[in-house]
């Protein structure tokens, strides 16, 4: 085995392990809000407040973050933000109002929010343009595998120790990752072959983010994240409490079913990743599309299903197609620019995506209160959102053609 062989799949272990810890943190919030609910007597749009918090501080990050990480280098931002987002996680647990609360959700966030563009730019560094797709859906696995070990930690959290107690535990995890990150996520030597794509981490201009929002293709690629993740994220952010509310889950029931879907996910990073780089090199978009009008056909089926159970198995669908799209919309940033622009761009095209995050759980709570807790116009509401998606993905293009983009960069090569 060689060291450059070596040394990648040490950084995508560590990236993927960091982003496993980094959703497992940011998702336990799901199981944990009705507990939080009752506590502060909260209705649902102050609960959707409560999710969207986080992502104030988390979609404000993204660019900053990218930048960052082309300035400096991926190794110094991952462990700065392990280390912020793990205080501030285990910080939320001793909240006593829902001003402190929103406070703490939005410090977490911020210090999530600069950790995404560093650890696409560690891959960047290290993998070649052909593996780069299946290296991402691996690392992207992690936001569905947390999102899925979420509800079962939270739910004996609470029966054991109280929602403060979920928090306060999560300290752990990401103490316990951060010498992994100092050791292995570092730059590739410079005598690798030409073929890893790899460059010091030193440029970063005061003006990366406007270079990179001259790519159109970047720009579609933002638009289509911000419908998809704002599928994603209502169906993560509000599926325990509608299974207890809807369907009647105990809280120990919830726990199982809730993580589910997200293993879903979990299948459908892989995929969308090999299926990608194997198949549709240059025309990602195809996966992408599909993805998403699966998703939507699938969304429309829980949404009339008569049992939580088979919402459940629905929803999983919905994920694992809709995690097949995402897996190229989160690698495509990474193709249509220069590399030294990496972390920029995957900061500018995740900024939208995150904003999706930021009002998604606001849209959600101002229909479920309208609506008297009709989560099935939630749902067909999702199925317009994908649908959406899918026709808007036909507009993106891996090869950003347009004159005076970039100069010197080479078609489908992320050069």
């Amino acid at each position: 085995m060689s060291m450059k062989w070596a040394g990648r799949h040490s950084v995508l272990a560590v990236v993927f392990a960091t982003y496993l810890v980094c959703f497992m943190d940011r998702m336990v919030i799901a199981s944990v809000l009705p507990a939080i609910v009752a506590e502060f007597s909260l209705d649902s749009l102050q609960a959707g407040m409560v999710l969207s918090a986080f992502f104030v501080g988390y979609s404000a990050m993204q660019i900053p973050g990218g930048i960052l990480a082309d300035r400096y280098g991926p190794r110094r931002v991952i462990a700065c933000s392990l280390v912020v987002w793990s205080v501030c996680i285990a910080g939320t647990g001793l909240v006593n109002s829902l001003g402190m609360l929103l406070v703490m959700r939005l410090l977490f966030g911020a210090g999530e929010g600069v950790f995404p563009a560093a650890a696409s730019k560690s891959l960047v560094l290290w993998f070649p343009a052909h593996e780069l797709g299946r290296a991402n859906g691996i690392k992207l696995a992690a936001t569905q595998i947390g999102p899925a070990i979420a509800p079962p930690f939270a739910a004996f959290m609470i029966l054991m120790f109280g929602w403060r107690g979920a928090f306060m535990a999560l300290l752990l995890p990401g103490l316990l990752l951060l010498p992994f990150v100092l050791r292995y996520i570092k730059e590739p030597p410079a005598s690798s072959s030409s073929e890893v794509v790899g460059e010091p981490a030193k440029i970063a201009r005061a003006t990366a983010a406007l270079e990179v929002f001259r790519s159109r293709q970047l720009l579609w690629c933002a638009v289509v994240l911000f419908l998809s993740l704002s599928a994603n994220w209502t169906i993560l952010s509000w599926l325990p409490t509608y299974l207890i509310k809807v369907h009647g889950f105990t809280l120990s029931k919830m726990g199982i079913y809730a993580a589910i879907p997200a293993l879903g996910g979990t299948v459908g990073y892989y995929l969308g990743g090999f299926i990608s780089d194997r198949y549709f090199s240059g025309r990602r978009v195809v996966p992408i599309s599909m993805g998403l009008a699966a998703s939507a056909v699938f969304t429309f089926m829980a949404a009339e299903s008569a049992t939580g159970e088979m919402a459940v198995a629905f929803l999983t669908l919905t994920l694992c197609s809709l995690c097949v799209a995402l897996s190229g919309l989160f690698t495509l940033p990474l193709l249509v620019v220069p590399k030294r622009l990496a972390g920029t761009a995957l900061g500018v095209a995740n900024t939208a995506g995150q904003c999706a995050g930021l009002l998604s759980p606001l849209a959600v709570g101002w229909l479920l209160s309208s609506t008297s807790d009709n989560y099935q116009v939630v749902l067909l509401a999702l199925v317009g959102l994908l649908a959406t998606g899918a026709a808007a993905a036909w507009l993106i293009r891996e090869c950003d053609s347009e004159p005076g983009a970039f100069p010197g960069r080479a078609p489908n090569v992320n050069s």
